[in-house]
């Protein structure tokens, strides 16, 4: 794993007929081979995860938050990790790092955000892959009043994809 402090990693234990078992047990972190980023001090990767098929593929893959993901400047903005399910278990390959300021993804990513301090997979769409909700506890906080935001991410064969997203207007 990272030897960074507080950079996060998530580990797969596979269950057994007896129960858990830490043999075959498997690491994945921004690290990994094949992963779309690195990690750093206070990232916090893992911090939220939800297990589901996401791609429609019959494996499990690993949606995990990165609340305390930095970038341009930017501390804290956080990001999201899809790590995909493979025959031998999680891998980087294939994973997909987004953060607010990926292609289509709505809003702003700003300091302080926290894009990915909640994350949840769920069938919205009929087409049997799990789409992600995505949470921002501190969306805009540096305005006097902070909205939480739910940003929804559409599950493809290829990962996930920018569809949706929702404030505290929309309650």
């Amino acid at each position: 794993g990272s030897t960074r402090r507080s950079a996060g990693a998530v580990w797969e234990i596979r269950g057994r007929a007896g129960g858990l078992s830490t043999t075959g047990a498997r690491v994945v972190h921004q690290d990994t081979s094949g992963a779309p980023d690195v990690a750093e001090v206070d990232d916090r990767l893992g911090y939220s995860i939800a297990v589901g098929d996401a791609t429609g593929d019959g494996r499990a893959d690993v949606l995990a938050g990165v609340p305390g993901e930095d970038r341009n400047g930017r501390r804290e903005m956080g990001a999201i990790m899809l790590f995909r399910g493979s025959s031998a278990g999680l891998t980087g390959t294939g994973s997909q790092y987004l953060d607010q300021n990926s292609s289509g993804v709505p809003s702003t990513a700003e300091a302080g955000d926290q894009f990915g301090d909640t994350v949840s997979l769920l069938e919205r769409s009929g087409d049997r892959r799990l789409d992600a909700m995505i949470g921002t506890q501190y969306e805009n906080r540096d305005v006097m009043w902070p909205s939480g935001t739910v940003t929804w991410l559409r599950a493809t064969n290829s990962g996930l994809v920018a569809y949706g997203f929702l404030d505290s207007a929309d309650l």
